[in-house]
């Protein structure tokens, strides 16, 4: 069954693009802005989401990347800062939100996750008090759909902590929906068009 999120995204604009191995869909939210996907062409599997926000001045917004790879940065500093800090990374498969953080030393553990009392964050902590992080899944929070703490799960090897949730199976039916419309608009590299609001190209 379609969460309202989900049917908000079949009705509003959209437009595809095929390009250097990846699908590009731009969603056109009225009241929110702009919403923009990556997919792998091969497998279709989800790579990034950023977001451009309305802005209530009429001022154009900046691009804020939900997950994925953002464009590197150009400063010596921050290149200097990612060799030893931690980096907290997300990156999806058809069937699971993973998140992996590099330059976490400590034995697995020393690590613990819960999820807050709104079901929408999930907490790690560190019992040495060396590393603590609170983060959403905006995929589920959007749908409405509660953290299950009991399906949280982590491992760790070569100094980097892997935590991996299965989505909730509104979000894989939805998401096997986009593939399915994908293998059959983007066939060729290329602008392949746009759906206007209402079109429906994700039934």
């Amino acid at each position: 069954m379609s969460t309202e999120w989900h049917k908000n995204l079949i009705r509003c604009e959209k437009s595809y693009l095929v390009q250097n191995g990846r699908v590009t869909v731009r969603y056109t939210l009225k009241g929110v802005g702009e919403m923009i996907e990556e997919y792998d062409v091969k497998s279709y599997c989800l790579l990034g989401r950023k977001w451009k926000r309305e802005s209530l001045v009429g001022k154009e917004g900046n691009w804020e990347f939900e997950f994925g790879d953002p464009p590197p940065s150009a400063a010596p500093s921050a290149i200097a800062a990612s060799i030893s800090n931690p980096i907290f990374r997300r990156s999806d498969t058809a069937k699971e939100f993973q998140w992996r953080i590099r330059n976490l030393p400590y034995p697995i553990e020393t690590y613990s996750l819960d999820v807050d009392a709104s079901n929408e964050n999930v907490i790690l902590r560190t019992s040495n008090k060396k590393y603590y992080k609170k983060f959403d899944v905006p995929d589920t929070r959007r749908c409405g759909i509660p953290i299950d703490k009991t399906k949280l799960s982590m491992s760790h090897a070569n100094n980097t902590l892997l935590i991996v949730y299965p989505k909730p199976k509104a979000i894989t039916d939805f998401e096997s929906m986009v593939a399915a419309e994908l293998r059959k608009r983007c066939n060729k590299d290329g602008d392949v068009g746009m759906v206007p609001e209402n079109g429906c190209a994700v039934q």
